[in-house]
């Protein structure tokens, strides 16, 4: 597919592309949210991730970052990344591989 990036007027996000990091920075604010996403999973080491920054300038390193949450596959474990700290859990799946990230009131979970 092309790769595309829009918003609906129902605030849902829609992101459509492959093989290439793509980004809007659009600022939004929110206490709580829910992200659904799906991609192909197809080798050990596709590694595909979700950014939350509060910066504009936001490039991607592995690790923590004091302005990004990460939500990132390395190979065979799944990361969450937070400003502070790092959590992850095995998750060596392959397919089309549905995810759910939900905020809500300072916890994450992926």
């Amino acid at each position: 597919a092309n790769p595309s990036i829009t918003c609906s007027l129902d605030n849902v996000l829609q992101v459509t592309g492959g093989d290439q990091s793509m980004r809007t920075t659009d600022a939004q604010f929110f206490s709580s949210a829910t992200i659904t996403a799906s991609f192909p999973r197809v080798t050990s080491c596709d590694d595909h991730f979700i950014v939350l920054s509060s910066s504009d300038s936001f490039s991607w390193t592995w690790g923590t970052e004091s302005t990004a949450i990460k939500f990132v596959w390395n190979c065979a474990d799944k990361y969450i990344y937070s400003p502070s700290s790092s959590t992850s859990a095995p998750c060596n799946v392959y397919g089309d591989i549905n995810i759910g990230i939900t905020i809500n009131d300072g916890t994450v979970t992926f």
